[in-house]
């Protein structure tokens, strides 16, 4: 079962750090982990693993966040949308992980699962090499700007109107 350092609301931020914009999610999570609130533990991956699944299990909101590429003359415009278990799609764990597969293999294999939103930041340079485009650094801003109410929200004793995942429900974005 997970360990200690398991919080009530993960940020789990993915993505490659040597290509460019493909840092975001990296970086947003490095962001948060700086707030130090209470309760929230924030991760910073190359990418998303099955042995995630048991801290998942341990949460009760886990936000995801990566980088998508857009055209660099794109608004910087984050999506947050809620996320869903998939299960029974096993051969994607052989290579790359989505975040609703890993939730999927969190209920599959503790009966539980977080409530789940992606957040999904634009970026138009992926090419190797460190430093983020003028697109995605506005585009970051904007996405800190939406996970702090968000982990507000998760965070506050009162109910987040957002349902639990379940293997057929689809949870609401809690805005």
């Amino acid at each position: 079962m997970p360990d200690g350092r398991t919080a009530s609301i993960l940020v789990i931020g993915y993505g490659n750090t040597l290509r460019r914009d493909d840092a975001l999610g990296c970086l947003i999570a490095d962001e948060v982990g700086h707030w130090q609130r209470s309760g929230v533990r924030s991760m910073s991956l190359a990418q998303l693993t099955p042995e995630l699944a048991a801290e998942l299990a341990a949460a009760k909101t886990a936000v995801f966040v990566d980088a998508r590429k857009c055209s660099p003359s794109s608004e910087p415009t984050v999506h947050v949308e809620p996320l869903s278990p998939r299960g029974q799609d096993w051969a994607s764990l052989v290579h790359a992980i989505t975040p609703c597969v890993l939730l999927g293999l969190c209920q599959a294999m503790f009966g539980q699962c977080p409530r789940a939103w992606q957040v999904s930041v634009p970026g138009s340079d992926f090419s190797f090499g460190e430093g983020l485009s003028d697109l995605a650094g506005r585009a970051m801003g904007q996405a800190l700007g939406m996970i702090e109410p968000l982990l507000a929200r998760a965070g506050s004793p009162e109910p987040d109107p957002a349902p639990e995942c379940t293997r057929s429900g689809s949870p609401q974005a809690p805005w």
